[in-house]
């Protein structure tokens, strides 16, 4: 059984994906709903990931609030997130990255023991090789390539956001 992401960290997290779309985009690519630990951060993850994708651009507090304005326990995660601490992203990029390798051994370890204990020794153990070099190879660093001049006026934003 693997842990769920903490709801401090959590916060935090969401928090920084709605200011800054290189992290929004990253935890879209990564961030599954079976890792968060409450049925309003699946709920709250769910309206801003289909607002990302319908219209291009991040959702906020307020807009995700307004979707959700008569579920109130939505409504009271929403403030938590707001009253959030500001992070630095590498610091999000490195703990959410050391999750998701730990739920990839994990899953990883059930499937070749089930493989195994089914007597499939050769695709357990294939299925071992292709897991361990995912594993090995899985960065979100490399996912957030940045474009020196067409991110410029991206970044800059951000940075004065931060600040």
């Amino acid at each position: 059984m693997v842990e769920k992401l903490n709801e401090n960290f959590l916060n935090e997290l969401f928090l920084s994906a709605f200011r800054s779309k290189s992290i929004f985009e990253v935890l879209a690519d990564n961030l599954e709903f079976h890792y968060l630990p409450t049925q309003e951060y699946k709920e709250i993850w769910r309206a801003a990931k289909s607002h990302f994708s319908l219209l291009k651009e991040l959702p906020s507090v307020g807009i995700i609030a307004e979707k959700c304005k008569d579920q109130v326990k939505i409504l009271n995660q929403l403030d938590q997130i707001k009253n959030a601490s500001i992070v630095e992203h590498k610091s999000l990029r490195n703990q959410i990255e050391s999750y998701i390798r730990d739920v990839k051994l994990l899953t990883l370890y059930d499937e070749v023991g089930d493989l195994r204990q089914d007597g499939k020794k050769e695709e357990a153990i294939k299925a071992l090789q292709k897991g361990a070099e995912d594993i090995a190879n899985f960065s979100l660093q490399s996912k957030q390539s940045t474009r020196i001049f067409r991110d410029f006026n991206a970044r800059y934003s951000e940075m004065l956001l931060q600040n």
